[in-house]
Formats: C-alpha cells, structure tokens, sequence
C-alpha cells in the first residue's frame, strides 16, 4: 500500500501530470444557414452600375440611360402642339414602373394586370385598356427586361420551350384577334376577373406555402416526352387565346407548367414567362394599332415608366424581398377583383 502511495506521489510530482484537465471536445452546433450579405442601395445601383461589370453591362447601362431621355421628350415633342394629351396621361409612367418593376422583380407576372383595371378607372373602355397593356408589354416584357438579362445572363432563358410558346401563343392569339367572332366587352371583363381571381388564390397559395419562394440552384433539363409536349403546346394555345382576349395569361399558364411538370429554376422560368407574353404581345400590339384601339398618348407617355421600372424592379427585390413583393401584388389584386365586379355591376 505504501509503494502504491508513494508511486502516486511521484506521478503527481511530474510536471506532465500536473497539467490541468482539458475538457472533452464537444461537437459544435450545426451552423446556421448565411443569411444573403446585405447590399447597400445607392444611386448608382439605381441606374444599373454593378461592382464587377463587364464591358458590355457597362455599354448597355449607359445606351439604356440615354434611351429614357429620349423617352423623356418623346410624348412632348410628338404632342407640342397638344399638350393637354400629355396632361392626361401624366400618371402612366408612374403606374409603368409599377407594373415593369413586379415583373422584373421576379415575379413571373406582366404589367397587363395592373394597366387594364387603373385605367378603367380614368374611363377608357376595357378594350383600350388591354391595347394599351398589349402594346406597353410588347416593350417593357418583350424588350426592355430581356434585353437586360441577355447582357448579364444569357443562359437564364429557357429556349426550347420558349421557342414553342411563343409560336402556338402568336397563333392563337391572332385566331382570337382576327378570325373567332368578338365576345363583347361583357365577356372580356368576365374573362379578366377569372383570370385575376384564380391568380390570386395561386399567388397566396404560393406564399403560404413558399412554392413561389424557393430557389432551386438545380434546373433539370426539359424531358423528351410526346405527352409533355403535347400538354405544352395545348396549355399554350390556352394561354394564347387570354393573351388576345385580357393581354395577359400565357406567362403564368408557362411558368405553373413547367415549375410544376419539370421542376425547372423559379427564376429562370419566371424570367422566360415574362419574355414570352411580351414577344406574344407583338402581334396583337400591331393588330391594335391598326384598329386604333391603343390610346397612343397613354402609351408614348408611359415608355419611360417602363424603363424605370425594369431598371428598378431588382432593386425592390433586395430591399423588400420575393414574399414582401408578392404579398403587395395580393392585395392588388384584391382591390382589382372588387373593382372588377362593380364594373360588371353597373354595366349589365
């Protein structure tokens, strides 16, 4: 007993064993996913400046800043002689960022769903207002906001299916704009207030859920399946057909079939939507200005708005955010379908 004492003693005198204890590893929390890095919002990210800009993002910035001055003098210049057709249109561009900025942002939703309610307001019919929708979206969704994603990201567009798309919605939309017989403007509200009521029971549906939220950094690649196609090409004459009626439908009907059938990216496929009404939009845009169903001055007045809004429509989404965004667009659409149906009210 005593030589184990004395061992122990003497291990204790051992500046080895003398050292303090260190506690066991403990294995660290699961970290917690990075939040996106904050980004200061200034003028210049305003105008379109980017850290990191190649040369033809800079090229394209300043061709689009000397693009919306001329805009700017465009409806003065036209309208010198008349400029109280400049007056009445003063709040168009100011509705034109609004509606360019939505889709920009992200959302896979065109202008036309703002425009066509506001401006029944201000007591054009529903027919002028969807030529004028038609008409500003051939511009803001079919040029201004693609041509910016062309510069900065070409591979984001989805281009077989978007090919597609757009030649089966152009085909029907002119079949509806020039060879089925007109419903009437009756009809067409009804049309519209469908449209907006089933878009928003899918948008807030979206939200609660998160279905229109998720980024997927995968994009699965288009299956070669003849039923597939044929659901497309179907859906798109659909979509087609509302484009020619209300000026908007296509986009979504695009961006639900392949988030949903293909698991494609939400932004890609909300970007490529977008671009597909807008180039859809063309030729029925031609169609109302042969007719002279597009108030012109409403129209020239508001290219700017356009152009702002497209510039502008990323920036609301870093400082508001995708939900925030879509949260507004529901109640939009809200007071949209309530107005809708006092125009049906008072006008059968």
């Amino acid at each position: 007993m005593g030589d184990s004492l004395k061992e122990k003693l003497i291990l204790s005198d051992d500046p080895e064993n003398n050292k303090p204890i260190e506690p066991l590893p403990v294995a660290a929390p699961a970290a917690s996913p990075a939040a996106p890095p904050k980004v200061k919002i200034t003028w210049r990210l305003c105008l379109g400046f980017r850290p990191k800009m190649s040369q033809a993002e800079t090229y394209f910035v300043y061709a689009r800043l000397f693009a919306l001055v001329v805009f700017l003098i465009l409806p003065f210049a036209i309208y010198s002689h008349d400029l109280e057709k400049v007056r009445e249109a003063w709040y168009t561009p100011f509705l034109a960022i609004v509606a360019a900025a939505i889709p920009a942002s992200g959302a896979p939703i065109a202008g036309g769903i703002i425009f066509i309610p506001v401006l029944q307001l201000d007591s054009l019919t529903v027919r002028n207002a969807i030529a004028f929708s038609s008409a500003t979206q051939m511009l803001g969704v079919g040029v201004f906001a693609p041509a910016s994603w062309l510069v900065r990201d070409p591979k984001i567009f989805l281009v077989k299916p978007m090919i597609t798309a757009v030649l089966v919605g152009i085909f029907a939309e002119l079949m509806v704009l020039l060879v089925i017989p007109d419903p009437g403007d009756y009809a067409v509200q009804i049309f519209f207030l469908v449209f907006i009521f089933l878009l928003a029971v899918n948008t807030a549906w979206g939200i609660f859920y998160g279905k229109l939220l998720v980024q997927d950094d995968s994009l699965i690649s288009m299956r070669d399946n003849p039923l597939h196609f044929a659901l497309l090409v179907f859906l798109c004459l659909v979509g087609g057909a509302l484009t020619g009626y209300i000026a908007i439908g296509i986009d979504k009907i695009f961006f639900m079939l392949l988030t949903t059938l293909h698991h494609t990216h939400p932004m890609k496929t909300s970007i490529s939507a977008i671009t597909v009404v807008g180039l859809v939009s063309f030729p029925g845009a031609i169609v109302h200005f042969i007719r002279g169903t597009v108030p012109v001055n409403y129209w020239v007045t508001a290219i700017p708005g356009l152009l702002v809004g497209s510039m502008l429509g990323p920036i609301a989404n870093l400082a508001l955010g995708s939900r925030r965004i879509l949260q507004l667009f529901v109640i939009i659409l809200v007071v949209e379908i309530a107005r809708s149906i006092q125009i049906l009210a008072t006008t059968h």
